[in-house]
């Protein structure tokens, strides 16, 4: 129950729902004294511990709808990448049958034939290739929300995390930097949450980020090989060409595929944390403290 004054009059006792209509209202200010038993003095409106409640509810609500929305969408992009790779994968092995097939003469095909599929083929290959570089940066952008996002609640939820979510978020996208440092933002975003959690770390963490990163540096070596490789197909390199492709397509997917177990356990720790009455009482102890 909640006190307050009006005109150097004392009004109350009021329930701290009746005290924020006031507040919503206009009635009452951010300057207006307020107390209640709970508190040991007065103190203006802004200063007092039903403001600080309120206010500390409403940042824990919105992480919770951040990470939440973040990790959805970062998932869903995930998701069609990988079904967009496998699709790739499927017509490249089409491609190796025609080839294997022209080689032992089982097509029926002649070498015009052959020449004008294989054209027609290339052309779709080059579409795909399009197609799966406008996917991946729009994966690497949801990349940086989300990392954004969940940096940001890291660094909230514990002191020792050591980044900024900005430095977390632009780290995908810096030459040589991109093969280090983003394992580091992940790692120290679940030692964080383990931590605001009041947990010890998880050797199943350790496996999966580890896992994740070895992955990814493969993934990246193997793409800017495949980018810097010559593009025409000729018939004594063709089926090389379509099996390096198609290995880097999978390692493409394993690396989505560990990336949405990364995002759905990040996402699972921080709900908790965020949902927990506990953080919202160390928050306000921390900020209280001079």
């Amino acid at each position: 129950m909640w006190y307050y004054v009006d005109n150097r009059k004392k009004i109350g006792p009021l329930a701290d729902a009746a005290i924020l209509k006031l507040y919503s209202d206009g009635k009452i200010s951010d300057a207006t004294l307020v107390w209640s038993p709970l508190q040991k003095a007065w103190k203006p409106l802004s200063d007092s511990d039903l403001i600080k409640n309120i206010r500390y509810n409403s940042s824990s609500e919105e992480m919770l709808k951040n990470i939440s929305f973040f990790s959805s969408v970062f998932r869903a992009v995930l998701i069609s990448f990988c079904i967009f790779c496998m699709a790739k994968i499927y017509f490249t092995l089409g491609n190796i049958e025609i080839y294997s097939g022209y080689v032992k003469d089982d097509l029926g095909m002649s070498a015009v034939e052959y020449f004008l599929t294989v054209k027609e083929n290339k052309l779709i290959n080059y579409l795909l290739n399009m197609m799966l570089n406008t996917m991946l940066l729009a994966t690497m952008y949801a990349a940086y929300k989300w990392t954004y996002c969940a940096a940001e609640n890291a660094k909230s939820a514990s002191k020792i995390f050591p980044y900024s979510p900005f430095a977390s978020a632009i780290s995908y996208f810096l030459p040589f930097i991109n093969f280090i440092f983003p394992v580091k933002v992940i790692q120290n975003i679940f030692k964080a949450s383990r931590r605001a959690l009041r947990e010890g770390d998880n050797i199943s963490d350790i496996i999966l980020t580890s896992t994740w990163w070895f992955i990814w540096v493969l993934t990246i070596s193997l793409y800017i090989v495949r980018l810097g490789s010559n593009s025409v197909l000729t018939i004594d390199k063709i089926e090389a060409v379509f099996c390096f492709s198609i290995y880097t397509d999978a390692m493409l997917i394993a690396t989505a595929m560990l990336f949405i177990a990364i995002v759905s356990t990040v996402e699972r720790m921080q709900k908790k944390i965020f949902s927990s009455s506990a953080f919202n009482v160390r928050a306000q102890k921390s900020k209280s403290r001079p």
